[in-house]
């Protein structure tokens, strides 16, 4: 790590730790998991809060390709910011509200993900503008995950029950994102 010149790669692990984090209580707030009963569902919640600390931390990325990286003050802002998020949403409780029950996502939700996929899609054209700093397939990857973390949020976008088939679709793509 110390011999590294591009810290891209370094700072984008560091923010998928936080983003696996996130994308696990997001698993776990689903309401039929039981573990969060007092708080409803809560797992479109923490998947708009995991999608908006990755897509920001995607777009900001690039800023490491040049500069070196503190790790140790990377890892603690992000707890930082995972902790306030955490406040925000199980003691504060005023992370505004995802998903209502018998009715469906919220404009809140539906908009946050269009936000989202203009994240990436805005991270995908500077990555192209960089892409000297890249090797051709790896860059090519990148982008063909953001493509399918696009198309993760469009689909998200479109359910109505949180079992049906637009929601395995997104699922899918975030998995071969």
């Amino acid at each position: 790590r110390d011999q590294m010149d591009n810290h891209y790669f370094l700072y984008v692990g560091i923010a998928f730790l936080f983003f696996a984090f996130f994308d696990f209580l997001h698993l776990l707030g689903n309401k039929d998991m039981g573990v969060f009963p007092q708080y409803g569902n809560l797992g479109p919640t923490l998947y708009i809060a995991s999608r908006y600390l990755l897509s920001i931390s995607l777009l900001s990325a690039p800023l490491f390709i040049k500069r070196k990286l503190n790790v140790g003050f990377m890892i603690s802002l992000y707890s930082a910011l995972s902790v306030l998020i955490l406040l925000s949403v199980f003691y504060w409780r005023n992370f505004p509200v995802t998903f209502i029950e018998g009715v469906g996502l919220t404009p809140f939700k539906i908009f946050s993900d269009y936000i989202i996929c203009l994240i990436l899609l805005g991270t995908i054209g500077l990555l192209i503008h960089v892409r000297r700093s890249f090797d051709a397939k790896v860059l090519k990857l990148i982008v063909y995950s953001l493509a399918l973390s696009i198309a993760t949020g469009l689909a998200f976008t479109l359910y109505t029950d949180p079992f049906g088939i637009t929601n395995v679709i997104g699922h899918l793509f975030q998995i071969g994102s």
